[in-house]
C-alpha cells in the first residue's frame, strides 16, 4: 500500500513551478474563500465525489490545510480511493 509524503513548503512550490500536481485545499469554505493557493481546488464532503469522479490519479496530489492535521487524513483517502 502507498503511503502519502509530507513534504515542507519549499519543495511544495517546487512540485507546483513544475506543473502536472493537483493542489487540494482541505479548509472550510470561508478559508479558501479568505485566501487560498491559486491553483488549489477547495474539497470537502459537498464536492469529494465529484472530485474523485472525474479526477486524474495518474498524478500526485498535493492537500493542504493550516496544520496537517486534515490534509494527513485527506491525503490518506485519497490514496484509498487510487491515488498515487
Amino acid at each position: 500500500m502507498n503511503h502519502y509524503q509530507e513534504i515542507q513548503i519549499v519543495e511544495a512550490k517546487k512540485l507546483m513551478d513544475q506543473g502536472n500536481i493537483t493542489v487540494v485545499d482541505i479548509r472550510s469554505s470561508f478559508d479558501y474563500e479568505d485566501s487560498h493557493i491559486p491553483e488549489a481546488i477547495l474539497i470537502n464532503d459537498n464536492n469529494v465525489k465529484e472530485f474523485l469522479k472525474n479526477a486524474n490519479k495518474d498524478i500526485p496530489i498535493l492537500c493542504y490545510c493550516y496544520h496537517g492535521n486534515m490534509s494527513r487524513s485527506a491525503a490518506n483517502y485519497f490514496i484509498t480511493q487510487g491515488f498515487q
